[in-house]
């Protein structure tokens, strides 16, 4: 299936019946605005693990179409965003919305005339943006706070189930590094196999390929070391491992011979983890 051949609602959420805070699943129907399945009602229930979901808003889910044995149909999200308010209308009305409070429409207009289109996307990329408004630090800072909790949540869960990360794993990522998952990730997707269970060293592997992080790289090394710690530790049940055991191991978890050089390179590695206290 590509991604244009994907499962897709596009709807305002009417009413939240059911919130988990420990693993951010949510249950709540949606007034259907656009789909691409042949679903013939107005409304339908979608379920799923999600940030920050407010009533009355538009959001784009994607995902499949399933049959609850107690609920009957239901649409069960794998990933999902905010729907942008696009052309001057839209975002004169979501700058002067409740969310703004102080803001008016005489200033959302003075928002959109300086900032354009893409004002949303200037104000996440530079909090000084509205300096030109002068309205003072505290009341700037609230509007991109409000914007950034508005998308942020979303936009890293999204991000995460491009890497391929599957709702339950995005949502244990997202909860370990808050708004700096993205940066934590992309600096160092190995790090995912000491912090977040479930992340072994294949799947942080592929993501580490997509960024471009191959070969005998340092974080390679570390994370091939703790999936073979690990890995020994429950194969074995002692609270140790043989050091040569380790080496040769990992040496194999990274789809290279054992050479003086590679050797070299993993002691140096597990020496830093002991030194870091990993």
């Amino acid at each position: 299936m590509t991604e244009n051949d994907k499962q897709y609602f596009v709807g305002t959420v009417k009413a939240i019946f059911f919130e988990n805070p420990e693993n951010l699943f949510k249950i709540f129907t949606i007034k259907i605005k656009k789909t691409n399945t042949d679903w013939d009602a107005n409304d339908i229930v979608v379920t799923g693990s999600f940030g920050e979901i407010s009533e009355e808003e538009e959001y784009r889910f994607e995902g499949n179409m399933v049959d609850h044995p107690k609920y009957g149909k239901q649409f069960q999200a794998t990933s999902y965003k905010r729907s942008r308010p696009s052309g001057r209308k839209e975002l004169i009305s979501f700058f002067s919305s409740d969310e703004f409070p102080g803001i008016g429409k005489k200033k959302a207009e003075k928002i959109v005339d300086e900032l354009g289109e893409n004002a949303i996307d200037k104000i996440l990329q530079d909090p000084h943006a509205l300096d030109f408004l002068k309205l003072g630090e505290e009341k700037t800072n609230n509007i991109v706070d409000q914007i950034s909790k508005n998308h942020l949540t979303e936009q890293v869960l999204y991000q995460l189930n491009n890497y391929g990360f599957g709702t339950t794993l995005s949502v244990r990522i997202f909860q370990k590094y808050g708004a700096q998952t993205l940066d934590k990730i992309t600096e160092d997707p190995y790090q995912l196999v000491l912090d977040v269970k479930g992340v072994g060293f294949k799947r942080a592997d592929e993501l580490a390929k997509r960024l471009g992080i191959t070969g005998d790289d340092p974080r390679r090394i570390k994370g091939a070391l703790i999936q073979m710690v690990s890995l020994i530790i429950n194969e074995t049940g002692d609270t140790f491992v043989l050091q040569d055991d380790l080496i040769k191991r990992a040496s194999g978890v990274l789809n290279a011979n054992s050479t003086p050089d590679l050797n070299k390179k993993l002691l140096s590695g597990l020496k830093k983890l002991v030194n870091d206290g990993a």
